[in-house]
């Protein structure tokens, strides 16, 4: 399951590496969803192993959107840091995982002062278009920092779950629950 699937692309690339699997893409956009499904249909070769939901992480619930019985791999890209009330996204997690249940969530890291998002901003803006650039901009101002899950998980007693930091730009949190 590819929580905060966006226009599913991380969803597509599991749906290919594992053909024999069901891959389930959420997202809260009916935008991104739809772009999604287009982009599933101009696949060369069909996804029919891939599926989408258009629902909000606060509603997701593991007996509406599976006969199965626990979720193999949930993933996320980016989403933590779109998530006004983090203990949503803890409640999401743990509602959808079982003992079995490999969690793998990346996103990025809030910059260790003002002036480090600033140099990460002008290397954006050397790339991408003005609205882009102040997109992630103020993605790096809403997101966390590795002490601060840590602490998070801690509180909830995630044991298994553990928070690594990648070139001081992305946190990944991984684990079990």
């Amino acid at each position: 399951m590819d929580l905060g699937c966006g226009p599913g692309n991380i969803s597509e690339k599991l749906s290919k590496e594992w053909p024999n699997t069901s891959v389930l893409g959420i997202d809260g956009s009916k935008e991104m969803i739809h772009k999604a499904k287009i982009r599933k249909n101009l696949q060369e070769k069909p996804l029919n192993n891939l599926n989408y939901l258009c629902e909000d992480i606060k509603n997701i619930k593991l007996v509406d959107i599976s006969d199965k019985k626990h979720i193999n791999l949930l993933v996320s890209n980016s989403l933590i840091h779109h998530i006004t009330h983090i203990n949503e996204f803890f409640e999401c997690i743990l509602s959808l995982s079982s003992e079995n249940t490999l969690n793998f969530h990346k996103d990025l890291i809030r910059p260790i002062n003002e002036k480090y998002a600033l140099e990460l901003k002008a290397e954006c803006a050397s790339k991408y278009n003005e609205t882009l650039t102040s997109d992630y901009y103020a993605s790096l101002q809403a997101s966390y920092r590795a002490d601060e899950l840590r602490n998070l998980i801690a509180d909830k007693n995630l044991v298994h779950l553990d928070v690594l930091e990648e070139d001081n730009k992305y946190l990944i949190l991984y684990g079990s629950v």
